[in-house]
């Protein structure tokens, strides 16, 4: 009957609208969610390499330090320019400057 063609019909094209609209909500949202995500695994990440990088450099600093320190003594105690860099790893340049 047309009641029956029009109910299955209307459910059809009900089914496909809400179809559309679920798909496109969802899209919505799970793309929100992984932005979401992703941000915060980037910046979570970033922020472990920036503390990597931060303690190798103060590490790298420290011991520049460390071989001036030790460099500045040597020097005063009348040890040879050339010896002091060998056993630094200081350039001449540094050494002369103490």
């Amino acid at each position: 009957t047309a009641l029956a063609k029009g109910r299955a019909e209307g459910l059809e094209e009900g089914m496909a609208k809400g179809l559309e609209q679920g798909m496109a909500k969802g899209l919505e949202q799970g793309m929100a969610k992984g932005l979401e995500q992703g941000m915060a695994k980037g910046l979570e990440q970033g922020m472990a390499k920036g503390l990597e990088q931060g303690m190798a450099k103060g590490l790298e600093q420290g011991q520049r330090i460390k071989s001036l320190e030790a460099a500045r003594k040597m020097k005063s105690d009348g040890i040879a320019i050339s010896l002091i860099v060998k056993y630094t790893g200081l350039t001449a340049e540094d050494v002369a400057a103490l």
